[in-house]
């Protein structure tokens, strides 16, 4: 068993540092002057690209291991720094006074239209699931949704009452001392209770709570039914052992979707991104090639 997993890494770690295949560091110009910056796998030719979007807080790199597995000479990658993480400063999604899921989600759209892609299937994670819903209900071509550990339509688990992530979220867009208080007791709670690594940036842990503790949960509802009405076709995969999103949130959001792919893996965690990312990637490559 150890040894098939070594082999699997091995195959991960030779594909992302193959230079054909990326990675390829890019910005994309915004209307507001500040860059968005993406990171591409892939021929930059190919017709279809999967657009990954990471939770909160994450980069790109959440996907390190996922992406060089999706490339195909027909298939590339492009993943986002969402505003506030990564390597994305804030200011492109209104800073910190004006940074909320719907600024972040403006941010991704006018990219993704910008940089005018063939055919587009956006896949979000975790957080990343609200912002991949609300994308591609509003970009001009859509091919495809998929969501992967996905927050809901309502609050999940791990964020549960969810009326002081609300509030927090709302006296981080001020600065005083609420603000200070408020963004040193979140980042003990991404510390200590969600076990993110200790180098995690205090300012991704800040904007990941801003964007998260804005989330109109009827608003994502509202978005994921009209994907379904519009059938564009639809791939959902949950862990059953993620202790962060239960697996009722991802049942709720597959049956809102048009009738797609509908995996469960009995352990991964919430990252199956990184965990199952091999059966994933021949999952979602066998489904987009279904739906060209």
């Amino acid at each position: 068993m150890r040894r098939i997993q070594r082999l699997r890494f091995d195959l991960v770690r030779r594909a992302y540092s193959t230079t054909q295949y990326g990675p390829t560091h890019a910005t994309f110009p915004l209307a507001n002057g500040h860059e968005l910056y993406y990171t591409t796998y892939g021929p930059a030719t190919a017709p279809s690209t999967f657009v990954l979007i990471h939770g909160a807080p994450g980069s790109h790199l959440d996907f390190k291991h996922l992406a060089p597995l999706l490339v195909r000479d027909d298939t590339n990658v492009i993943a986002f720094d969402l505003p506030g993480n990564g390597r994305t400063s804030a200011d492109a999604a209104g800073g910190p006074s004006g940074l909320t899921a719907v600024a972040i989600k403006d941010a991704v759209v006018e990219a993704v239209d910008g940089l005018g892609l063939e055919r587009t299937y956006i896949l979000g994670h975790s957080c990343g699931g609200h912002t991949a819903l609300q994308t591609a209900d509003s970009i001009r071509r859509v091919d495809g949704i998929a969501l992967l550990n996905s927050m809901g339509t309502r609050p999940h688990q791990a964020v549960r009452p969810f009326g002081p992530i609300r509030f927090a979220a709302r006296q981080m867009q001020t600065p005083g001392l609420a603000r200070d208080i408020c963004v040193t007791v979140n980042s003990w709670i991404f510390l200590h209770v969600f076990k993110f690594p200790r180098k995690t940036p205090l300012d991704d842990m800040t904007y990941a709570c801003q964007r998260s503790g804005t989330v109109d949960f009827d608003g994502i509802r509202l978005h994921a039914e009209s994907l379904g009405r519009r059938q564009v076709p639809s791939f959902v995969a949950i862990a059953l052992d993620d202790v962060l999103v239960e697996k009722e949130i991802g049942h709720e959001l597959g049956a809102l979707l048009h009738p797609g792919i509908r995996l469960e893996y009995v352990r991964g965690g919430h990252n199956i991104q990184k965990t199952q990312c091999g059966p994933l990637a021949e999952a979602l490559l066998a489904w987009s090639a279904g739906h060209p």
